[in-house]
């Protein structure tokens, strides 16, 4: 009897410690940095997300890491971060030493994986007049502004089309909610900026009266990859927003970093972690009933790491 009572002391004391700990450690847990936004940012609750699953299923500790996409992509050059959430074209430019990027030794970038697109979107008024992107010669256009991702996108689409803000008698850079009133009272005559299926601030405009989504050609398409190769032709059915026909539009990437230097088994596990487990993404942000792994197999300009690789192949994406 004292031996069962010493035993049952001895197995107690380690459930307690245990249950103090909060759970029996994973076997191969790690530790890895995962770049985001500012709390109150979009990319902040992904990031969250993330930490959460990794935590959950593997004991990993993830710390994240307050950037953007700017920062995120350099941080992820230098080896400060692990991942980081940026867009594709941003990693182009990087990889191009294009911009804020000039100088800088960017060829170590991988892409770790693939979220959800986002289209540039060129609207005008439907009675516009103005048929296709030449007919924004001289008129007033909103251009977003220029801390946004957007708008070097717009620089970048114009100098591919052999114009620039100077082709236009006006070139404003307010965020959606400004630029969609600006519109509405007739003070610009076209939005140059994200947007995707049913996107609110055009819902609003469309409901002003008819718009007109601008569509480029397959040579208008062959030109503006050859300056930004992030950029991937979409087409747009006329349903949305009361088109008259189909519009071949251009779309860009929200993606995930890393570096070459990132374990293959590291990328392999992040970005399992997240195409595993969708249906939770999607919880937390709405706009991943977008993503799939087959989006991460495109070419968007930007070497693919191993690990994402290895991911792709096994779940037959690749």
């Amino acid at each position: 009897m004292r031996e069962f009572w010493k035993i049952f002391s001895v197995t107690l004391s380690m459930l307690l410690l245990v249950g103090a700990m909060g759970r029996v450690p994973f076997a191969g847990a790690e530790n890895w940095r995962f770049g985001v936004s500012k709390p109150g940012g979009a990319w902040y609750p992904i990031g969250s997300a993330i930490q959460k699953l990794a935590r959950d299923q593997y004991g990993d500790q993830v710390t994240l890491d307050i950037g953007g996409g700017f920062a995120n992509a350099l941080n992820a050059m230098v080896g400060k971060i692990d991942f980081g959430l940026t867009f594709a074209s941003t990693v182009s430019d990087a990889i191009k030493g294009r911009g804020k990027f000039k100088g800088k030794d960017a060829s170590g970038l991988r892409l770790a994986a693939v979220q959800y697109p986002q289209m540039m979107l060129w609207v005008v008024w439907a009675d516009s007049g103005i048929k296709d992107w030449r007919g924004l010669k001289g008129k007033r256009v909103n251009a977003m502004p220029k801390r946004f991702s957007a708008q070097a996108l717009n620089v970048q689409m114009l100098s591919a089309l052999g114009m620039s803000y100077k082709d236009f008698s006006k070139t404003l850079h307010l965020g959606f909610n400004d630029a969609v009133s600006q519109m509405k009272d007739n003070h610009i005559d076209a939005y140059l900026g994200p947007g995707e299926k049913n996107y609110a601030p055009l819902i609003q405009l469309a409901a002003h009266k008819p718009i007109r989504i601008l569509s480029f050609s397959k040579e208008d398409v062959r030109k503006l990859k050859a300056v930004q190769p992030a950029l991937i032709d979409v087409v747009m059915e006329k349903k949305y927003y009361n088109q008259p026909k189909d519009v071949r539009v251009v779309q860009s990437y929200q993606i995930i970093v890393t570096n070459k230097n990132v374990p293959e088994k590291l990328v392999y596990k992040m970005a399992k972690l997240m195409y595993g487990n969708l249906d939770y993404m999607r919880k937390v942000n709405k706009s991943f009933n977008r993503v799939s792994a087959k989006a991460a197999a495109q070419d968007l300009g930007i070497p693919r790491h191993p690990g994402l690789t290895r991911y792709l192949k096994e779940v037959g994406a690749l």
